[in-house]
């Protein structure tokens, strides 16, 4: 959205980065006004490399009503964790492609797929969520199977062809934090309201509604599910440094660097880290060839200033498929044409 924002009003990277830091200060007030703190959200828009996904899975020709988000809503808001917060992002199976087709090309890609019955139809109707325990995850399913309508789940912690298509045809309707739904409300309504334009029955299920102007819920509280950065959406990170810096350099034309006194940091403070990311045994050198050929194709995540010097950085999720996640934290030097490993986890 925000590229099309920035082609409407011509706006140049200065332009973009005032509109987005007033913006972003809306939104924290707007926020606080609901008594929502900005940054306790950030389980729900950032993945943790020690959660789960789950994609559960509905059978929409199966359901009761024609209204099939609700009545599947109805029975899963009562399960979802109130100590934790996370994106629910939903939608049905859209395109050429067969599910089931898909299913069978995606079987040999990390992560369980488990289904309650045999026949898997085509009819279905997904729901997205992230930051789950095994505990939290595994009871939502346990409960679920009591509804004739559900399907089973796919397990989305790892990257697979599955995922990356589910990225691209899910909604971003709401973000539950503890016993709060926060969803969107239409930009021409004041920023104090609290609409329920969904329409579930939250407030039935113990829920407090509130809800933000659409504008600022696109830009800061829309959850991407990790996929592979195609062209077309590489704008994404553009958008994501000039957030902080009006003079943003493109990650590609910079050099990244994992210096000597670094790298031998992350041997003896971080091994854990370094064996699960395969690198322990590797150089300096080509562990920071190893990361920047896969910066391309990383959204950026928990961009921040560093306190020591006010320089940028932020997170990239990297994995060994089907056996771990991490983290790779970078600093950001554009003056210098550089990008700095500052830690693995």
């Amino acid at each position: 959205m925000l590229d099309v924002f920035a082609d409407s009003f011509n706006l140049s990277d200065e332009g973009i980065f005032k509109e987005i830091q007033r913006g972003y200060s809306d939104l924290v007030a707007c926020l606080a006004a609901k008594g929502i703190r900005y940054q306790e959200l950030k389980s729900a828009l950032i993945p943790d490399a020690k959660k789960l996904e789950r994609a559960y899975m509905f059978d929409w020709n199966a359901c009761s009503s024609s209204w099939y988000g609700n009545e599947v809503h109805n029975r899963l808001l009562p399960l979802l964790p109130r100590d934790s917060s996370r994106s629910v992002l939903v939608g049905d199976w859209l395109g050429r492609y067969s599910f089931v087709e898909i299913l069978q090309d995606s079987k040999n890609d990390p992560g369980e797929h488990v289904f309650v019955h045999a026949a898997v139809p085509e009819t279905v109707y997904f729901v997205y969520l992230n930051n789950l325990s095994e505990s939290a995850a595994q009871k939502i399913d346990t409960e679920l199977r009591k509804y004739h309508a559900y399907i089973g789940f796919l397990d989305l912690t790892y990257m697979s062809l599955v995922k990356a298509m589910l990225a691209h045809m899910l909604m971003k309707i709401y973000i539950q934090h503890k016993s709060i739904i926060i969803q969107h409300h239409e930009d021409d309504t004041l920023p104090e309201e609290d609409e329920n334009l969904l329409g579930y029955n939250f407030k039935k299920h113990g829920y407090q509604e509130r809800s933000v102007p659409q504008t600022l819920y696109q830009w800061f509280l829309s959850y991407k599910i990790e996929c592979p950065v195609i062209p077309i959406h590489s704008s994404d990170n553009w958008f994501s440094l000039n957030a902080l810096t009006p003079n943003p350099v493109a990650l590609q034309d910079l050099e990244l660097i994992l210096d000597r006194a670094k790298h031998q940091y992350l041997l003896n403070e971080k091994e854990g880290s370094m064996k699960r990311s395969g690198m322990l045994q590797m150089t300096a050198d080509e562990i920071a060839a190893q990361i920047k050929a896969k910066l391309d194709n990383n959204y950026l995540y928990n961009l921040a200033w560093t306190d020591q010097d006010s320089t940028l950085k932020f997170n990239i999720m990297l994995e060994k498929p089907g056996v771990a996640k991490y983290l790779v934290a970078l600093k950001y030097v554009p003056h210098h044409r550089e990008l700095r490993v500052l830690t693995i986890f």
